[in-house]
């Protein structure tokens, strides 16, 4: 079982204060001087050729030099003023609405007119970590902010049984630790991060709410 970062707990707190997406517009960047500079939608699918998530795509992958991902890049370092991720930048690129509304600048600068968009505040302030781990969690960070727009709840179960820290039911389905599962206790609240409460699913993990561990199973 692995400690929980900080992290995914300040997506769960952002997630469970309302509806982060709904009504939401197609969300665009723009860098350079002049802001003429289109970087990529920010909450279009991974599969839209200009989304930011889409890891084959022009602005999505991590090694295009004009991508936000790529930490070497003009747009993806942290050391250039064109930059979103240089918190000393006064020129960080605009976000804007297929419409020209202006949402803000996406940049780490809290002085540069920064976004009042909540997850993408939370994606400017959790930079580092985004970084470091980014591969690992690039799919969860789609499933969670990303188009089509729907109205995300979240829903916690009880760990009905637990039994020697490997064997747990909960919402009446069984599952099986992948290793074992220490301090989850029966009575305790759980979130699910992969898989499915209904146990329709190959292996699930899940947020333990009064620990904030995780916990990796099989579903059976």
């Amino acid at each position: 079982m692995k400690k929980l970062h900080i992290f995914w707990v300040s997506v769960i707190l952002i997630l469970s204060a309302g509806s982060v997406l709904a009504e939401e517009p197609v969300l665009l960047l723009f860098g350079g001087d002049n802001h003429d500079k289109f970087l990529g939608c920010l909450n279009c699918s991974k599969y839209d050729s200009s989304s930011v998530w889409n890891k084959y795509g022009e602005h999505g992958s991590k090694y295009n030099s004009d991508s936000i991902w790529n930490k070497y890049g003009t747009y993806g370092s942290k050391y250039n003023s064109l930059s979103p991720w240089n918190k000393y930048s006064s020129d960080g690129p605009a976000v804007v609405d297929p419409d020209g509304n202006f949402y803000g600048h996406f940049s780490r600068n809290k002085y540069n007119n920064q976004t009042k968009v909540k997850w993408l505040v939370w994606i400017l302030d959790n930079y580092e970590y985004l970084m470091e781990n980014f591969d690992e969690i690039r799919d969860k960070l789609i499933l969670l902010f990303v188009l089509p727009k729907t109205e995300i709840s979240i829903t916690s179960y009880e760990i009905e049984v637990s039994h020697n820290d490997e064997l747990f039911i909960i919402n009446s389905e069984k599952f099986e630790a992948k290793t074992y599962c220490f301090n989850m206790e029966e009575g305790d609240e759980v979130i699910f991060l992969e898989g499915s409460p209904n146990g329709i699913c190959i292996s699930a993990e899940w947020l333990n709410l009064r620990t904030k561990n995780t916990c990796s199973v099989w579903c059976e």
